[in-house]
């Protein structure tokens, strides 16, 4: 009886929870669209395509999506001045299911008897070394206080390819940091901590280096933001105010930390009346009584970022590295030495052969900068001992600036407008001590080298046409190499071989996404995608938006119109022979804009011509400013093109009803599907093999 008693109980109260789930569902809902009613649109800022003001500036307030209610409660740090959120994965992105495999432990600050300082000075001068004029000679290793060598670049001032440029801050030249005379003891038994920074006692601090202070750029939706005198610890980030350097008003300097989906960033705000009000709120006493003590110093320059699904190569150079790297290049940064200090939640241990998806993305960040690392996740078991950490100088902003946000010329913001893409290919090959090729005119074509990724887009059919095609491609003299990634680790091999090759050849994806650090002169081709979602598949080239971003290279599509019949012997000699012509004979540089566009992409780019204003609001729909969230999760070019997904006329109907429309200029969009018929393919419903 007892029993039956119990499993009727629980039987109800399943039945009442059912019942109840759509109330609470709706009720969230209703949260979510209150709050997407907030966004204002700034029509007039000039900093950005439509970025966006808010009526209110609380912490928490920021448009996620649809779904925004749910995916919040996935936070992975929630604290006053860090709070983000990680939603799930997009349909169609690569993930990694790798565990970690290793932990760490976080020694205790030295007692009475403290390790030997360790001189900072006491470092080996390292010769230039010699390279081609398009990287320069410069030092990979140098001695603090010295001038860090410039990067020859085309000069950013300039217009690459016809876009307007940003005005970006003159280079930055660091002089030596006032850490390095601090009495103190280097950092050496704290993992994670890099020993350039130092164990301080707070009374050793100088006053004048107490209090925060931030200058910012561009505009909300996407700024960039330089704090000086920044801290980590109990409150998570905070910065400190005297009566006499007060902070601006938040909304002044909120950004995002998050290059990818994220929200609203800044530190918490700590007033202090007085200068020794300041030293005692930034080292708590831990027991009732007890004096202020020390606290860790860290030197010079990070540039503090979140990498999402960083398990993943592409996402974490591109969703983390690349965005925040955006933000030091506006500030006067592209060339100066930077400490990376990034939030990695998912790294997955040292890399080590046949394990190398899962942590290659700590490895290269971890070598960009020029001055080491700092994870956030090797900080915060200091934050739970009450350990504060300063920081001399912090980059910070990343928001709306990763891959897959786009403009409406299809490409990916920086590239072009902060000659992003050609700071970070030579700074990366800088950072690893290497360089590229230079490039000769008129070469013979077995000369020029090409490699073909492998892509798990490729059916078995498209396997054997790329076999058969590279057989008689070779027998006509060119050099075509068939390899994987994951057969090139460390990363400095895979730049050995993009630095020495010409063509770079793979379909939509990951594979993609080290394309942009070929050698200028070098040519993508991209055999492009039968893309099958919502039930319909159509051709795509997806990943354009990087190829349109370098304006050093130049980007070949595989045909659309016949791309959704599979990759054909003819169709891949047709593109592998213009690749080839393009590197061997060279081409103007920079590359115009829209050239590197496929088809749809150039649709796209003419619609936006023909009817700016909607594609505004596409844009703002398409990049997370506004809603519906099913604009971001559809956010490719050719869905607009061809209508599908959000795209389609009157829209998807989603849970509870609501409809997931996205706007697009339709009238526009079907006169140019009319007008370039025969380059483009169809959207048809999903029966395809392809």
């Amino acid at each position: 009886t007892m029993v039956q008693s119990q499993s009727l109980w629980l039987g109800t109260l399943c039945l009442l929870m059912l019942a109840m789930f759509p109330v609470v569902y709706h009720m969230g809902y209703r949260h979510a669209e209150e709050r997407h009613h907030e966004i204002m649109i700034d029509q007039n800022d000039p900093h950005n395509l439509d970025p966006y003001n808010r009526r209110s500036q609380n912490s928490k307030d920021n448009f996620l999506g649809d779904d925004d209610v749910r995916k919040r409660a996935l936070a992975e740090l929630n604290g006053p001045g860090d709070s983000h959120f990680v939603p799930r994965e997009p349909v169609g992105e690569d993930q990694d299911d790798d565990d970690a495999d290793e932990s760490e432990t976080v020694a205790n600050p030295p007692a009475d008897n403290p390790p030997k300082p360790i001189d900072i000075n006491d470092v080996a001068e390292t010769s230039a070394t010699s390279l081609p004029v398009d990287v320069a000679e410069l030092h990979l290793k140098y001695k603090p206080g010295e001038p860090w060598p410039k990067i020859p670049m085309v000069n950013p001032k300039t217009m690459p390819g016809g876009v307007p440029m940003e005005d970006i801050d003159d280079d930055v030249i660091e002089p030596p940091s006032f850490v390095n005379s601090l009495p103190g003891v280097p950092v050496i038994n704290v993992t994670g901590i890099p020993s350039e920074c130092k164990w301080v006692h707070i009374h050793d601090m100088p006053a004048d280096k107490l209090a925060t202070s931030v200058r910012c750029r561009a505009g909300p939706h996407n700024r960039s933001c330089l704090f000086d005198n920044l801290y980590y610890g109990p409150r998570d980030f905070f910065s400190i105010e005297l009566p006499d350097q007060p902070m601006p008003t938040r909304d002044k300097y909120v950004t995002n930390r998050d290059g990818k989906y994220g929200y609203a960033w800044a530190p918490a705000v700590v007033r202090s009346a007085d200068v020794a009000e300041a030293r005692a709120n930034i080292v708590k006493p831990r027991r009732a009584g007890d004096k202020p003590g020390s606290l860790i110093v860290c030197p010079d320059t990070q540039l503090y970022f979140h990498t999402q699904f960083a398990g993943n190569p592409g996402h974490g150079l591109w969703d983390g590295l690349y965005p925040a790297f955006m933000s030091a290049i506006r500030l006067g940064y592209g060339r100066t030495p930077l400490r990376m200090m990034p939030s990695l939640p998912e790294w997955k241990g040292p890399c080590k052969p046949g394990k190398t998806k899962g942590c290659q993305a700590k490895e290269i960040i971890e070598q960009f900068g020029g001055r080491g690392m700092i994870m956030l996740q090797d900080m915060m078991p200091l934050k739970a001992k009450g350990i504060s950490i300063y920081f001399e100088k912090t980059i910070v902003g990343s928001g709306r600036m990763a891959q897959r946000f786009l403009t409406a010329d299809v490409s990916i913001n920086g590239g072009r407008s902060l000659n992003g893409m050609r700071y970070f290919r030579d700074r990366m090959y800088w950072s690893h001590n290497m360089t590229f090729r230079s490039w000769q005119p008129n070469r013979d074509t077995s000369t020029i080298r090409a490699f073909l990724v492998d892509n798990k887009r490729y059916t078995k059919s498209d396997r054997a046409n790329m076999d058969k095609a590279i057989a008689i491609a070779k027998g006509e003299g060119m050099n075509i190499l068939k390899m994987s990634w994951r057969d090139y680790w460390p990363f400095k091999k895979q730049l050995e071989l993009m630095g020495s090759s010409d063509i770079y050849i793979t379909g939509p994806g990951t594979g993609m996404m080290l394309s942009p650090f070929m050698p200028d002169q070098a040519v993508t081709l991209n055999v492009g995608d039968c893309f099958k979602r919502h039930d319909r598949i159509h051709p795509s080239a997806e990943e354009e938006y990087i190829t349109e971003a370098t304006p050093y290279m130049r980007g070949v599509y595989y045909d659309s119109h016949t791309r959704l019949q599979g990759l054909q012997v003819e169709g891949l000699l047709k593109v592998i022979r213009e690749a080839f012509r393009l590197t061997r004979d060279g081409f103007s540089l920079p590359v115009p804009t829209r050239i590197n566009l496929s088809p749809e992409g150039r649709v796209f780019a003419e619609a936006c011509d023909m009817a700016p204003g909607t594609c505004k609001q596409m844009m703002n729909e398409m990049n997370s400013v506004v809603p519906p969230w099913q604009c971001v999760v559809d956010a490719w070019a050719s869905f607009a093109v061809y209508e599908v997904g959000g795209y389609v006329e009157g829209g998807l109907k989603k849970e509870g009803g609501k409809n997931g429309t996205c706007t697009m200029p339709r009238t526009e969009m079907r006169m140019l599907r009319e007008k370039y018929a025969a380059e483009l393919g169809t959207n048809e419903v999903n029966k395809r093999q392809c």
